[in-house]
């Protein structure tokens, strides 16, 4: 359940491979966080021209409790054998249970600003006591550095479900 993100080099030919020998670089999450839930990469989100990597982790307790999510954030091409602590930059949701991080997509510019930008799905994001897993759906513009950003303190817009089971952010896709 802490999940894992391998990165492994391409071209890949056919047939049956170990992954932990091909990757360049193995990803482990903490315990239950489920690292690795949704991952991009090809994106420059630090504006070195180098592509980045970016993994969710849906049930991360992140510093609130359970299944808050958080995201993490990896400059250039990670090596080794590395824990998601490691990582360059994290996103953190802000309310428990919310799954931040379920679906992460990085846009080439949402905002409007040139930079690459991140949206963060959040499926289970209640906005009241009364209405349940309408979900969210958070955007944060880019670019980005070694620092770490809250859901509500800095996404630069939030999308919100009306009502209870729309489970915004559980899907989502650019074009």
């Amino acid at each position: 359940d802490a999940g894992a993100v391998y990165l492994i080099p391409g071209p890949i030919t056919d047939g049956v491979f170990d992954v932990e020998e091909l990757a360049i670089a193995s990803i482990y999450g903490e315990e239950l966080d489920r690292a690795g839930t949704h991952v991009v990469g090809g994106h420059d989100l630090d504006g070195d021209g180098a592509p980045d990597l970016v993994v969710g982790a849906r049930r991360a307790a992140a510093h609130i409790g359970n299944e808050t999510g958080a995201v993490s954030l990896w400059f250039g091409e990670p090596r080794g054998e590395l824990s998601e602590l490691d990582a360059d930059g994290f996103l953190y949701g802000d309310k428990r249970w919310d799954r931040f991080g379920d679906v992460t997509l990085v846009s080439s510019d949402v905002t409007g600003d040139g930079a690459a930008d991140i949206l963060v799905g959040a499926p289970y994001y209640d906005p009241s006591d009364t209405v349940r897993n309408a979900g969210a759906v958070y955007i944060f513009p880019g670019p980005f550095s070694a620092e770490t950003l809250y859901a509500d303190a800095d996404a630069a817009l939030v999308l919100e479900g009306e009502d209870s089971e729309d489970l915004v952010g559980r899907f989502m896709k650019t074009g």
